[in-house]
């Protein structure tokens, strides 16, 4: 006992007087020491923790408690005077036990010791740690209910509870880190090839030299005698680091050796247990696999538990191949063992998903690290590279197709496509010389003669000296610096602008660039350009704004990147609508893409513009859509009218509608318990029936496509194959936008291409117009009396300048249908003017009722047009010719025209005699008294004398088309009146597309419309929008007081046929008038008041909006049109 007492009153108490000194008593109000005696087995503690095993037998013998200040163990005690103030006597006597319950516990302890000696000992290592408390962690003083470690007589201190705060993040998948580990494994300095392995053979013995190398470099870290070194210097110091670093690389090659093996092995082993069970067919399956492991314990040496464990491991690294391939076993990281061990995440469908990974790591292993397949020739794969050049050489897929060559993808848009991959930018020396345009000078002259930068974000001097940095940077803020070639004066390609100091240069990476020229397009991109200063120079950075792994780098390039980018290939600028909750998303993407939204008052209104723009469009650049853009449902059944009319009379305008979110389809398509759906949208007919509004369109457009059944890959071309079928067939194509795939990235290469218009081959072209000219030529030349008829229909508008060179060279006598009054020059000799009949200036029925041949281009022959189809020619002599056809044969027919005036011999054609054919420009005139009232006969040639080259003239579907139909056009100008559709109502909002078609192509021109009252009124809210947008047009409203044609056809004094009465002059008060735009408003009755109007500064210029109610009687009409109502009311 007295050496008890010793020890407790030196050894015990040494150790404990620093323990206490260095714990905080001072949170606690009354510290108490608690002692604890135990006895225990003396067996050796563990040697790493110095604690015994935690299942030993222990016997508890009592517990005594010191109360105690903090200040009694200040650092002036000594350690001498230090000595327990208790005796173990008094210890002793302060608690005493029941001596039943020790005898008992003492009985029971020496069993289970006997019990435990008869077993190998196992130490075991405690799982639990004390956590440790920040001071900013809330604690629970809530002391209701503590867990309690040990349950005594009385209890231990308690551990505070530590509150979470209340943020909880996902942790990342295994096998997620594992791919982000492989990558960036493959993409470090890491050298993993044989040669790795050969090169050590020469640090393997000490004092050995190479032949190629220097001594020092094949000495071992044996030989290098650090401790014997009195002078550490720099040259020992690289050696241990040469070697140092060449054993690492070298054990990092055998750790990729060994799991290639190991993976290998387990592949050997499954097909030896299915030999196995081939020779032994009595055997179960199980029998076999055990002795194929009880031979390959035999040969390894391993037990059977051993062996089992590791196999487990390297099965795991088998599947890792199976799923990612070889590469990701060769540069997998430290992870590997781990992932394998636990097999966290190890299910199908996540190594599904990483399958698609495969064939990326390899192009990036291939490409980065030449020779690591040399490595796969241990287990006889092949050693042959499956990729070669630069990583980015080579476009791979999402979904793991085969990567394909970067050229090939490029080919059809560039047959002469390089691409050459750089790390800084080049210089375009024949734009700027030697004289870099992104450098600035410094300001500071003493900081330019020093040769030194200063940075402008944080002020620090700027070198390239990494030792030298003062200033850190965040991890992976700069994904990398977009380069290519500096140059200048590049237009209608993709090209990023900037500028520095105010002089503007231009980065193209047509030619030069590298990984940043892949980027896709997103209007919510996760990353984005900034300019960065750098030595004077300014570089421009593609910056992450938060992008995980596997995850598409994406940018948004409607800013400087695509700002001297023609974005509207078929030349469409506007797009016309009204806003829905379904097209709202998409209508923020519009200001940013370059295209501006027209507001309408409705979607009927809005069809019509885009219908009007279209027809601008066509005749002015041979080219172009129409655009509009509707809700679901009211929206696009609204514009229905007018997308048919297009349809009807040839008229390429896409219709976008905004339709439901994919959710939200399937929510209202799915069942509940077998029932039927319950749960609908708005704007829908009370069902699920997504493509019920879709039906109805394919019936007047010629292409559909709802973007809600397309990859987000594939959505580039299918939309330039629809809008190439609008071009192509000039007529409506109908495309449904789900409003939560609108923000979707999409590749942008395909947006560097022209829409196809046409997908006959040019060989095809060339060979098939060669021998359809042929046949034109020939019946020309045997016709006597041959005739061209034209109209604007079938896309022949596009062929304008070819029929009037046919016509010019030819000499055959021309007339047009009214609606084609302006596709040919009217000042040709040959040309005759509107083929009306008895109802037009000049009556050819004989002449063309006597032709032997017609060709009929674009022909619309509707009764309307025809005079009830009396005006005809007979169908045997005509050969009927659109833009795609010749008859039923396919053609193109520009390719076709060009032929024929290349081929033609006018001496082979028949002369004709046209003298009794009257001219039609040649119309009576008039003495107009200026105090005469305006009639229908007069206006429309009155009104031709101050017509205007480049002039547009849209005639309502009212009194105006009749009487407007024989104006004489100057050259360049266009006639728009309808042919098919005389939908009222449509020129006004028409007009509107007209005129901001106009303006986009730089045309001098005034749009000028007649319209009829009735006709206004169906559609005078429009103005208000013409107004609103400043455009530029002239309107004269036939007031006559109602539907003058309808009283000649049915109804002469019907109150049906009135309109009200409204003050049309008055009619832009009501909307308002902008700041700065001219209004000029009137109402004329006289050929004074007119002649006032047709010589005034607003009319002659075309600036501004000029609005002139012009008076006419209810009944007044010309007396041929008379007899054509009358006709057509005997056919009701």
């Amino acid at each position: 006992m007295e050496d008890i007492q010793k020890n407790l009153q030196t050894d015990f108490f040494n150790k404990l007087k620093p323990a206490l000194r260095s714990f905080p008593s001072y949170q606690f109000r009354n510290p108490v020491l608690c002692v604890r005696v135990f006895i225990q087995d003396g067996d050796t503690p563990d040697d790493e923790t110095g604690t015994y095993e935690a299942n030993r037998r222990v016997e508890f013998l009592m517990s005594h408690q010191i109360s105690f200040r903090p200040g009694n163990f200040s650092d002036s005690d000594s350690d001498s005077d230090g000595t327990c103030q208790t005796s173990l006597d008094s210890l002793a006597q302060s608690q005493p036990l029941d001596d039943r319950n020790h005898n008992q516990k003492r009985n029971a302890g020496v069993a289970e010791h006997t019990d435990a000696t008869n077993s190998p000992s196992r130490k075991r290592k405690g799982g639990l740690r004390l956590a440790p408390v920040s001071g900013s962690a809330s604690i629970d003083d809530d002391v209701s209910s503590r867990r309690q470690m040990h349950i005594g007589q009385q209890n231990f201190p308690k551990r505070a509870k530590v509150k979470p705060d209340g943020v909880f993040q996902a942790r990342e998948l295994s096998l997620s880190k594992f791919v982000v580990g492989v990558w960036e494994q493959i993409h470090s300095g890491l050298i993993l090839e044989p040669l790795v392995l050969t090169e050590q053979v020469h640090l393997i013995a000490p004092g050995t030299i190479d032949d190629d190398a220097d001594q020092s470099s094949g000495q071992s870290l044996a030989a290098i005698d650090v401790h014997s070194q009195t002078n550490h210097n720099i040259e020992s110091f690289s050696r241990s680091n040469l070697f140092c670093r060449r054993v690492t690389q070298a054990s990092r090659t055998c750790r990729s050796i060994e799991v290639i093996v190991q993976a290998r092995w387990i592949e050997l082993f499954d097909s030896y247990v299915d030999y196995l069970g081939g020779i032994n067919p009595e055997l179960s399956p199980t029998k076999t696999r055990m002795r194929a492991i009880a031979e390959a314990c035999t040969d390894f040496g391993w037990t059977e538990k051993e062996l089992r464990n590791k196999m487990a491991i390297w099965r795991g690294y088998k599947e890792i191949k199976d799923a990612l391939g070889w590469a990701a076993l060769v540069f997998s990281g430290m992870g590997l063992y781990r992932l394998c061990k636990y097999r966290i995440g190890f299910d199908v469908d996540r190594f599904y998903k990483a399958r698609a990974m495969r064939l990326r790591m390899e192009v990036a292993a291939d490409t980065l690290h030449p020779n690591w397949r040399q490595l796969l020739a241990i287990v006889s794969e092949s050693t042959e590279r499956a990729f070669t050049g630069h990583p980015h050489d080579w476009v791979v897929y999402q979904d793991g197709s085969d990567p394909i060559p970067l050229r090939s993808t490029y080919l059809k848009y560039d047959p002469q496509f390089t691409f050459e991959h750089i790390d800084e930018c080049v210089l375009d020396t024949a734009s700027w010389g030697a004289d870099d345009p992104r450098w600035i000078p410094p300001q500071n002259t003493a900081v330019c003669i020093a040769s030194t930068s200063v940075c402008d974000l944080c002020g620090q001097l700027q070198s390239n000296e990494a030792a030298l940095n003062t200033f850190p940077f965040d991890r992976g803020v700069a994904i990398g610096e977009f380069v290519g070639l500096v140059t200048k004066g590049i237009e209608d390609q993709d090209v990023l602008d900037s500028q520095v100091a105010g002089r503007k240069y231009q980065i193209w990476q047509g030619r030069h660039g590298n990984f940043t020229r892949f980027a896709n397009h997103s209007c919510k991109p996760n990353a984005q350009f900034e300019k960065f200063m750098w030595l004077g120079t300014q570089h421009v950075l593609l910056v992450s704004k938060g992008i995980e792994a596997g995850m598409e780098i994406t940018v948004d390039y409607s800013g400087s990147y695509w700002r001297g980018l023609d974005k509207k290939q078929a030349g469409t600028r506007h797009v016309y609508g009204v806003p829905g909750d379904f097209t709202l998303k998409a209508l923020d993407h519009l200001p940013q893409s370059g295209i501006k939204f027209v507001g309408c008052c409705n979607e009927l209104n809005a069809g019509y513009a885009a219908d009007g723009y279209a027809r601008s469009q066509r005749h002015q650049s041979k080219t172009g859509l129409g655009a509009l853009i509707t809700t679901y449902g009211v929206g696009e059944l609204s514009a229905a009218n007018a997308v048919a009319g297009s349809y009807a009379e040839y008229l390429p305008v896409v219709h976008i509608v905004g339709t439901w979110s994919q959710q939200a389809r399937r929510v209202s398509a799915s069942s509940f318990g077998g029932k039927r759906p319950h749960r609908h949208i708005h704007h829908t007919l009370a069902d699920s029936r997504v493509g019920v509004y879709r039906e109805i369109a394919e019936k007047f457009t010629v292409a559909q496509l709802d973007l809600a059944a397309v990859k987000s890959e594939e959505v580039p071309d299918r939309v330039d194959w629809v809008l190439s079928q609008a071009l192509h067939h000039s007529r409506p194509v109908y495309i449904e936008l789900p409003s939560d795939v609108v923000a979707t990235a999409v590749p942008s290469h395909t947006l560097e291409s022209p829409i196809g218009q046409n997908s006959t081959s040019n060989d095809t072209n060339e060979s098939g117009g060669t021998k359809q000219a042929e046949q034109i030529l020939q019946k020309l030349y045997s016709a006597k009396r041959p005739l061209i008829l034209v109209d604007r229909g079938d896309g022949t508008e596009l062929l304008r300048h070819q029929i009037n060179e046919f016509v010019q060279n030819s000499g055959i006598p021309t007339v047009s249908l009214p609606s084609g009054a302006s596709m040919v020059d009217n000042s040709l000799p040959n040309y005759f003017g509107v083929y009306s009949g008895l109802i037009g200036a000049v009556d050819l029925t004989s002449a063309v009722k006597s032709a032997d041949l017609v060709l009929a281009f674009g022909c619309q022959f509707s009764d309307t047009q025809t005079l009830g189809w009396a005006i005809l020619p007979e169908r045997d002599v005509m050969v009927v010719i659109g833009r795609n056809h010749i008859e039923d044969e396919e053609a193109d027919v520009g390719c076709v025209l060009a032929e024929v005036n290349k081929r033609l011999n006018k001496g082979k054609l028949q002369k004709q005699d046209s003298t009794s054919w009257c001219d039609f420009r040649l119309q009576p005139s008039h003495n107009l008294g200026p105090e005469k009232l305006i009639n229908q006969d007069e206006f429309y040639i009155h009104l031709g004398k101050h017509l205007q080259q480049n002039d547009t003239v849209l005639l309502a579907n009212a009194t105006p088309i009749i009487g407007g139909r024989d104006l004489i056009l100057p050259p360049f100008s266009q006639l728009i009146a309808s042919g098919m559709w005389f939908s009222i109502g449509h020129m006004l909002p028409a007009a509107l597309g007209v005129a901001q078609a106009k303006t986009n192509d730089g045309s001098s021109g005034r749009t000028i419309l007649l319209d009829g009252d009735g006709s206004f009124q169906m559609t005078a809210q429009e103005l208000s929008t013409i107004i609103h947008n400043r455009v530029d047009m002239t309107i004269f409203i036939i007031n006559n007081s109602g539907y003058t044609y309808e009283r000649y056809i049915h109804g002469m004094d019907e109150e049906y046929n009135d309109v009200a009465p409204w003050d049309y002059s008055a009619a832009p008060q009501l909307f308002g008038q902008p700041e700065g735009y001219s209004i000029h408003s009137c109402r004329v009755k006289t050929w004074e008041d007119l002649d006032r109007i047709l010589t005034s500064d607003s009319f002659v210029q075309g600036k501004g909006l000029t609005l002139v109610d012009v008076i006419m009687d209810k009944y007044d009409i010309s007396e041929k049109a008379k007899v054509l109502f009358e006709f057509a009311g005997k056919q009701l």
